[in-house]
């Protein structure tokens, strides 16, 4: 009886080994997703509030999600955000798609000449603050070069620049 007994607890104790390995493990592989996961991947199109660098608060829609930048829609413009002077995001929908092969090749190279082919007057915001008013001039591999107002040409880096808004088309 006495060994039933014994026997009975070691099993129900080596279950209780097994359930915490295997929750372990769960738990394991569930943050390692995590892990590899960024905070791109969550996002979804619909209302979206970002901090940006520069720029302050910008609540708008989000439109696309791309490798290199982020697409927005207000009411009156179109924003293109860069992803790596983003501050802070809220929003309450996530759980998105993953983006397609096209949408992670996207650069910025691809929207400064789509703005440059309409011919949109587009505002700068650096991720300093500062700006530049102007049309596209030229689409180079890691700047912009904008034909401003003055009549002058300024060249942007991509890596400095935070946004850039145009009045929507829509």
């Amino acid at each position: 009886m006495r060994w039933e007994k014994l026997f009975a607890e070691i099993e129900a104790h080596s279950g209780d080994v097994a359930r915490a390995e295997r929750d372990f493990e769960i738990l394991d592989r569930t943050e390692g997703e995590w892990a590899a996961t960024s905070w791109r991947d969550r996002l979804s199109p619909g209302p979206i509030s970002l901090g940006v660098a520069g720029l302050g608060r910008l609540d708008s829609h989000l439109v696309r999600i791309t490798g290199a930048w982020l697409l927005l829609q207000t009411d009156n413009y179109e924003v293109i955000v860069n992803p790596n002077w983003v501050t802070a995001v809220s929003t309450s929908v996530s759980g998105a798609k993953p983006m397609s092969a096209l949408e992670r090749r996207m650069t910025w190279v691809h929207a400064i000449r789509m703005l440059q082919r309409e011919g949109s007057r587009i505002h700068v915001v650096r991720a300093d603050g500062s700006s530049v008013d102007g049309t596209v001039r030229l689409a180079g591999k890691d700047f912009v070069e904008i034909k401003t107002d003055q009549r002058t040409v300024e060249m942007v880096p991509y890596a400095l620049l935070a946004a850039i808004s145009c009045r929507g088309v829509r």
